[in-house]
């Protein structure tokens, strides 16, 4: 539960764009910047990281690693929606 979170892991992107919403719900967790999104559910679901540390990651994450989703739509900005390319080199 919300309640139980002491720690929030994510990518650095992710946190930023929801540090009012971090600050909001859970304003005494230790907010940790991670590699990856992926990684840090990963962590949190098989158990690297304390049963008390939710993770910032896409809702795909929630059942690849068997968590369960507490909150959606975080970001500050409603209207903020990050965008992903593949680029290679050009030849």
């Amino acid at each position: 539960t919300k309640e139980q979170i002491t720690h929030i892991v994510s990518q650095d992107p992710a946190l930023k764009q929801c540090p009012q919403y971090i600050r909001r719900e859970f304003p005494t967790v230790k907010v940790v910047s991670y590699d990856d999104t992926t990684l840090a559910a990963r962590d949190v679901g098989n158990g690297t990281l304390p049963a008390t540390a939710a993770a910032i990651a896409s809702k795909g994450c929630a059942g690849i690693y068997g968590l369960s989703v507490l909150d959606e739509g975080i970001q500050d900005l409603k209207h903020n929606y990050t965008t992903f390319l593949v680029l290679s080199a050009a030849h």
